[in-house]
């Protein structure tokens, strides 16, 4: 909604009416909930609209029962499964019915054939109409059916009838038309008609106000609901179970969830009966707010309290823990589903496989798939999506392409964020062929292409060395005008220090700033190594000066870039120095002083290491401990290396002994150059 006061949004309705007759046919001249008649129900308590009688309407003899059997009149919680305020009605849809004329029958027959035109509507029910003035519970029945069926319009359509007949429209009828504007989300009409009530004297009560604030909870105004339960104490009109689930239920839709929190509060002081539906509702809204633990909380509420936990709770409750990242407590109360004999759903399912998915619990995400398919529940596209997220956080390729592919054999629509996952999957698992042809299907199903899914796209053709791929598609990004950001531009500068192209990485870099797009660490670090893999000692150099200037933080693979690409020069000690001060290289010295560990060090950086280790650290150690059988440089056997990488630590470190004139002595294990130091005492070398 737009910022306006609640009163500016009644007001707007009022004059929007104005401008025409509204559904009763006259204009609204003010709103008022508070005037007060002689009748039942002046407080809220008993009152049936459907025959205007002293008891419930789940208790109407005329109507339909609390377990669902008649038409579903009643309004509520009083309907029984009649139809409830906050959804059901299944009762009044497909039940039996009872008490219904001949003319109320014909005119849900016709509705369900189409709209009908007031004239229509007069003429079905002329054969009963002449009845009305000594019966008006006959013109709630036709309304509270109307209202079962949905046909909100077809109830103002009757609404209109009557006043145009010179009949008398009471509570029951307005109570019964309010609530066909609810079950159909017709917030403005309803409202219209709460006012029209006050305009004309009627008794506005519980049902009214609860049928209008549940009116705007469908609607998504959460504003004019509060204002309305504020309007109920106003006027002095009892607010119950059913007008604060309303109420609660619009801040979960408006994202209110401190307000949700303050409704409860004030059931709790007003000795409100709290039930399953209020509950639910509110763990709903403080999850919505990423509140897990008040999620949890309330749960346990319910729990200490004795009231009854249903799929919708444990739901929520779930859907909290995902939004948390706890996906140990969203099995766990998936458990407690079992255990409880709550009947488990695809939402419910979906919400625990997300849990999962965050976490890259790959193997519990199949278990519950496995699960839904004993338990016979429908698979949708955010169950698969979830799934193949998880697949991808794992590490899992294969099983992403494979639910991917049972997504097309079991008709389930992929979308956007499916294809995101399974591309994802894709470069995390060096599939970038496997990519690709995912970002055809998508072209093929004409399946909307994001951010996201251009940036997992080319990281994916970036780990496989493909630059080219990867500035095209960066190109097709402009051409379809999607917003390139940082992930995008890291990965195809990547892609240019791989292939060796250190003119366009420098250029992108420039292009993100000309775009005001944020430069991170990632960026500089391969546009440095792009212009060190192109001999570009300066722009290395400038481009680390960008760096520091821009407040980034400088780490090892910052300092290995910049190393590789001044080892040689005046400036490489100096920096090699500025990073042993920042600690940029905690493991270099080993607790043996005769090791030094050169693991996570670059080629340039390992030169510069073992210069200083050989010149500054051992000519200590030699004289506090005496000398060692030989000094090991750790560099590791290569496996890990890339093979766009044509560089290695241990022949950095025998090219460097090799100019020290330091010759080599075998090593105790695999993956270490040694020496011996007595060559070092005895003058042997450049030392």
């Amino acid at each position: 909604m737009a910022k306006l006061s609640v009163h500016q949004a009644l007001t707007g309705i009022r004059k929007a009416y104005r401008q025409g007759p509204g559904p009763g046919g006259r204009s609204i001249r003010r709103f008022s909930g508070g005037v007060q008649a002689d009748g039942l129900g002046q407080k809220g308590g008993k009152g049936c609209f459907i025959c205007g009688g002293d008891h419930f309407a789940r208790e109407c003899p005329e109507g339909g029962s609390e377990r669902g059997k008649g038409k579903g009149m009643g309004m509520g919680r009083d309907g029984g499964k009649g139809g409830s305020i906050k959804g059901g009605g299944k009762g009044g849809e497909k039940g039996k019915g009872k008490g219904l004329t001949p003319s109320c029958e014909r005119l849900l027959l016709n509705l369900n054939a189409g709209p009908l035109q007031e004239a229509d509507i007069r003429g079905i029910l002329a054969p009963e109409l002449r009845r009305w003035p000594e019966s008006p519970s006959l013109a709630t029945k036709v309304l509270g059916a109307l209202r079962a069926a949905r046909q909100p319009e077809a109830a103002l359509a009757v609404l209109r009838i009557m006043k145009a007949d010179g009949l008398q429209v009471n509570v029951f009828h307005y109570s019964a038309a309010i609530s066909a504007c609810e079950l159909a989300a017709r917030w403005q009409q309803a409202l219209w008609l709460l006012s029209e009530m006050a305009t004309n004297a009627v008794q506005t009560n519980t049902i009214t106000y609860s049928a209008s604030i549940s009116a705007c909870e469908k609607g998504g105004q959460w504003q004019l609901a509060m204002y309305l339960l504020h309007d109920m104490a106003r006027c002095s009109v009892e607010k119950n179970t059913v007008s604060y689930s309303a109420g609660i239920s619009a801040c979960e839709k408006g994202a209110q969830w401190q307000l949700a929190l303050g409704l409860l509060d004030d059931m709790a002081r007003l000795q409100v009966v709290k039930d399953t539906v209020v509950y639910s509702a509110a763990i709903s809204a403080v999850e919505k707010g990423g509140q897990w633990q008040l999620a949890l909380s309330l749960f346990s509420e319910m729990q200490r309290i004795g009231t009854q936990k249903n799929t919708v709770a444990f739901s929520a409750c779930i859907s909290a823990c995902e939004k948390g990242s706890q996906w140990q407590l969203a099995l766990g109360l998936l458990h407690d589903m079992a255990r409880s004999k709550v009947s488990k759903d695809t939402i419910v399912f979906n919400a625990a496989i997300s849990a999962c998915a965050k976490a890259g619990q790959w193997n519990h995400t199949l278990a519950l798939l496995s699960e839904m398919t004993r338990n016979q529940l429908l698979k949708n596209t955010i169950t698969y999506s979830a799934s193949i997220s998880a697949c991808e956080k794992g590490g899992q390729w294969q099983l992403a392409m494979h639910l991917l592919h049972d997504m097309t054999r079991h008709g389930i629509k992929q979308n956007t964020v499916s294809f995101s996952a399974g591309i994802s999957a894709c470069e995390k698992g060096a599939q970038w062929q496997l990519a690709t042809g995912l970002l055809d299907d998508m072209a093929r199903l004409q399946i909307v292409k994001d951010t996201v899914v251009y940036s997992a796209a080319i990281s994916a053709v970036e780990k496989g060395g493909q630059w080219q791929l990867a500035l095209s598609l960066l190109a097709e990004m402009q051409r379809n005008g999607i917003q390139k950001n940082t992930i995008a531009f890291s990965a195809c500068i990547s892609a240019c220090e791989k292939g060796f192209q250190w003119q366009l990485a420098l250029g992108l870099l420039n292009d993100m700033k000309t775009k005001s797009i944020f430069q991170d660490a990632i960026v500089f670090n391969a546009t440095i190594g792009a212009c060190e893999q192109g001999n570009q000692w300066q722009l290395a150099l400038d481009t680390f000066e960008r760096m520091v200037a821009a407040g980034l933080s400088q780490d090892s693979v910052t300092y290995n870039a910049i190393l590789d690409a001044v080892q040689d020069k005046p400036v490489g000690p100096v920096l090699f120095r500025q990073a042993l001060h920042r600690q940029v290289y905690p493991g270099l010295l080993r607790a043996d002083p005769a090791l030094l560990d050169l693991h996570d060090l670059s080629p340039g950086s390992a030169r510069l290491a073992v210069r200083w280790w050989l010149f500054e650290v051992i000519p200590d150690v030699l004289q506090r401990v005496g000398t060692p059988s030989r000094l090991e440089f750790i560099t590791g056997v290569g496996r890990h290396r890339k093979a766009w990488q044509t560089k290695d630590i241990g022949a950095a470190v025998e090219s460097i002994l090799l100019e020290l004139e330091l010759p080599q002595v075998p090593a105790s294990i695999e993956g270490r150059v040694a020496i011996d130091p007595r060559m070092l005492l005895s003058g042997v070398g450049r030392l």
